[in-house]
């Protein structure tokens, strides 16, 4: 059960790393903005990592957590350091090759 534990986790980190990546390639063609450009990638992504979480949850004890209103804001303070961080480094990184492009232009 642990093992399984590990891995939905890191299944976790992969769909915040390749929603952040995806979501920064579509707003990226439209917005130049630093600020916009993080409210629309990493709010989208938090949600998204709410709801993965909410259905780890459901697979491995059964909780029904997501489906509650106060048990959804649980799991967005729950996810929102980790979204910060693999999220937050992700989009630093392509930002920053970004901007390189843009200047390089």
């Amino acid at each position: 059960m642990e093992n399984q534990e590990l891995a939905l986790g890191y299944l976790n980190w992969g769909v915040i790393i390749l929603s952040t990546l995806g979501l920064f390639a579509l707003f990226s063609k439209r917005k130049k903005s630093l600020i916009s450009l993080l409210a629309l990638t990493l709010i989208p992504v938090w949600i998204l990592s709410a709801i993965v979480q909410g259905l780890i949850y459901l697979i491995i004890n059964k909780s029904h957590i997501l489906f509650v209103p106060t048990g959804f804001a649980n799991l967005l303070a729950e996810t929102l350091p980790i979204v910060i961080f693999f999220g937050g480094l992700t989009f630093f990184f392509k930002y920053r090759r970004f901007k390189k492009s843009l200047s390089n232009k």
